[in-house]
């Protein structure tokens, strides 16, 4: 707690014993916004030694080095990582930028690095364009960064988290050795929700859904209102025919993040999938709404329950301005692949959508998981479709 004084700030605090209540240990120290650092550090210090735990030098300086040495740079920290759970192409890029801007007031904070190391494989992994680097160039970077930051902390779990998710883009299809180092990242800080995310994602295109679910039921537990963990949840609910658990998933991640425009469209994917037309076009142009620079996903869901309503009019309008958003058009990426090509199977344009396919790049293992959706029967028998996922397929040889 920060306390004015005559002689200034200060900050209070205390270990309690919650089932008793009882004080077990306070402090008080004055408080400096450029000295974050030292203070953190001093604290965390105090309160092992009360617990009886000795800190050696090394473990001194690591410990350190989890802390800002700026109130500032711990406000950029902060709200790049709010901007980050928007998932949006905008929000991730001004992350990266705040990460920096952190970075930059302390080169020492390793938080702050590993984060700006784990938004260019986030930018590479839904297909998204950064403002000025290639992804090449982003990959590169992330490396660089998450390798520096393990430099001047090997226990970074922040660090380890960027790792992993940096191996995943190296090796999209088979993701080799990023399950290993997600459970490192979990071991080491098994609180926090983003590794706990992540090691399910990966878990889940590569086929195991059941430890996946666990993972993020975790994520969960430790961020209750972590919307875009519920929308795989409710991805892999769909996948096993539990469509009305699947939905209302979906309806709590809404309610949970209600800003989020992504899982607007995919609820409204699902709602086209139990006959809610209307809802379903409601989340669709909500989706739109809610985010300008990547309204894809929104777009496909309009065109898809548009067809399905009998505007064939919007239905066509809706799907000609998602084509137009795809950044590459020669190389869609697996999530753009598998939302415009759900409109096209909708509305029974199946060579349109097979081409989608065999053009989607990288042939990753989410390519594959996005086109084991039943809706996808049809067109995974068209010519030329099963050739392009079995070369995503991560459990192939």
């Amino acid at each position: 707690m920060l306390r004015t004084g005559r002689d200034g700030i200060h900050l209070d605090v205390a270990l309690r014993h919650e089932p008793s209540g009882r004080v077990l240990w306070t402090d008080s120290r004055p408080f400096y916004p450029d000295a974050l650092r030292e203070l953190s550090g001093d604290l965390a210090e105090a309160l092992l030694r009360t617990l009886g735990v000795t800190v050696s030098a090394a473990e001194r300086s690591a410990l350190a080095a989890g802390f800002p040495s700026s109130a500032d740079a711990f406000r950029d920290f902060l709200y790049a990582n709010r901007l980050l759970n928007l998932r949006t192409p905008a929000a991730v890029s001004l992350a990266a930028e705040h990460y920096r801007r952190a970075t930059s007031r302390d080169s020492m904070y390793v938080a702050a690095l590993a984060r700006q190391a784990y938004a260019h494989p986030l930018l590479i992994d839904w297909g998204w364009r950064h403002p000025v680097l290639t992804h090449q160039e982003l990959l590169r970077e992330g490396v660089t960064f998450a390798d520096r930051a393990l430099r001047l902390d090997s226990t970074s779990a922040e660090a380890w988290l960027a790792r992993p998710y940096l191996m995943v883009q190296q090796h999209p299809r088979m993701m080799t050795g990023a399950v290993d180092a997600f459970k490192q990242a979990i071991t080491l800080d098994p609180h926090n929700a983003e590794a706990f995310h992540q090691y399910g994602q990966t878990l889940m295109v590569l086929g195991r859904s059941q430890e996946a679910m666990a993972a993020y039921r975790r994520s969960m537990e430790l961020e209750p209102d972590r919307a875009m963990t519920l929308v795989p949840m409710a991805a892999i609910l769909r996948e096993s025919g539990r469509v009305a658990e699947a939905l209302r998933m979906l309806v709590s991640a809404v309610s949970a993040a209600p800003e989020v425009a992504y899982a607007r469209a995919v609820r409204s994917m699902v709602r086209s999938a139990v006959r809610d037309f209307h809802g379903a076009r409601d989340d669709a142009q909500a989706s739109i709404r809610l985010d300008s620079t990547y309204q894809l996903p929104g777009l496909s869901a309009l065109a898809r329950v548009s067809w399905l309503l009998i505007d064939t009019v919007r239905a066509n309008e809706s799907l000609e301005k998602a084509r137009a958003a795809i950044v590459d058009q020669q190389a869609p990426s697996p999530t753009e692949a598998s939302f415009f090509a759900s409109a096209l199977v909708a509305m029974g344009r199946l060579d349109e959508a097979a081409e989608v396919v065999r053009r989607a790049r990288p042939r990753s293992a989410w390519l594959w998981f996005y086109f084991q959706r039943a809706e996808f029967e049809q067109l995974r028998k068209h010519p030329g479709v099963g050739a392009v996922l079995a070369e995503a397929n991560p459990r192939a040889p």
